[in-house]
């Protein structure tokens, strides 16, 4: 069996896909195809915090930025990385 990518999105990604006026951009893709089970999405809670405030410095609507959150959150393989 094998096993399916790991991957850490840019915060730009997620700020990208929400600005995108296209639901089949390449940004809404990714995040598409993560809801889809086709690669692990890992997170921090320092990138979560990234997310929120980048969301919220280009005016998304709350509502929206708390549903990405909650959809992270609840879905996405949470890590701690650490320096080494």
């Amino acid at each position: 069996m094998t096993e399916l990518l790991r991957a850490v999105l840019d915060t730009n990604i997620y700020v990208a896909a929400f600005l995108s006026k296209s639901p089949t951009s390449p940004t809404n893709e990714i995040l598409n195809r993560w809801e889809a089970g086709e690669f692990v999405l890992l997170i921090t809670s320092a990138l979560l915090d990234e997310v929120i405030e980048k969301l919220n410095d280009r005016g998304i609507d709350r509502q929206i930025t708390q549903n990405l959150i909650a959809r992270l959150d609840q879905n996405a393989s949470r890590k701690i990385f650490t320096a080494v």
